[in-house]
C-alpha cells in the first residue's frame, strides 16, 4: 500500500490511497472475504468500521510528519484548535 500526500492550499492535507496487486485475482478474493466477514458482523447487529492509516514505514516519513507539523507551528486555527480541545477534554481520573 502506497500513501501519497499533497498539499492544497496552505494548509489542508488531501491524501491519496493506492493499493496495488500482482494478481487482480487476489485482490478480488481479498475484498470478497471482507465482505463476507462485515455481512456477518451486520448480522449480528455489529457496525464494522474500516480504518486506513499511512504506512510508516518507509524512509523520510518522519521528516514528512516534521515538516506538515512545522507548516501549523504559527497558524492561528491551529491554535484556536489545540486550545478548544484543551478545554473541552474530560481528563477526572486519567493518570499519566
Amino acid at each position: 500500500m502506497k500513501t501519497k500526500y499533497n498539499f492544497i492550499g496552505d494548509n489542508t492535507i488531501s491524501e491519496y490511497v493506492t493499493i496495488k496487486a500482482e494478481n487482480k485475482n487476489t485482490m478480488r478474493e481479498l475484498f470478497e472475504r471482507v465482505e463476507k466477514h462485515s455481512a456477518k458482523l451486520m448480522s449480528g447487529s455489529v457496525q464494522p468500521a474500516q480504518i486506513l492509516m499511512p504506512d510508516t514505514l518507509p524512509e523520510g516519513f518522519a521528516e514528512e510528519c516534521h515538516r506538515q507539523s512545522a507548516l501549523l507551528m504559527n497558524d492561528q486555527h491551529e491554535h484556536d484548535i489545540m486550545q478548544f480541545l484543551n478545554e473541552a477534554a474530560d481528563r477526572e481520573g486519567w493518570t499519566a
